[in-house]
């Protein structure tokens, strides 16, 4: 009898163990990586906002400095030519090549500073 009851509690022990297992810790593991994932994957999902955002940002950044360009440039021609009766201006040709230059200077300035 003595045996059977020490064969009894010796079954028991690592049944007990395995069944704590199961009902406890590996559910109470499976949450904590579930909401490890979920945090992860939520963390992602803002850093991929966060550059949407700052994409769109540089290119509005781009557009703005180019369409400031070309406005200076617009500028540059109203202050150094000459008006035509049309409306239009006539610049010196050699007035128009350094223009055309400070110009494209400028475009390359804001590729380099909001382009890719």
């Amino acid at each position: 009898m003595l045996f059977k009851a020490l064969l009894v509690v010796v079954l028991a022990i690592p049944a007990c163990a395995v069944a704590y297992y199961f009902a406890v810790a590996l559910p109470a593991h499976n949450k904590t990586v579930l909401e490890f994932e979920q945090q992860k994957y939520a963390a992602a999902q803002e850093e991929k906002r966060a550059a949407k955002a700052e994409a769109a940002r540089r290119t509005l950044e781009l557009r703005s400095c180019l369409a400031e360009a070309d406005n200076q440039y617009y500028r540059d021609v109203k202050n150094n030519g000459e008006k035509a009766a049309d409306g239009t201006y006539s610049v010196d040709t050699r007035v128009q090549s350094g223009l055309e230059h400070k110009k494209q200077n400028a475009i390359t300035e804001c590729q380099k500073k909001f382009g890719d």
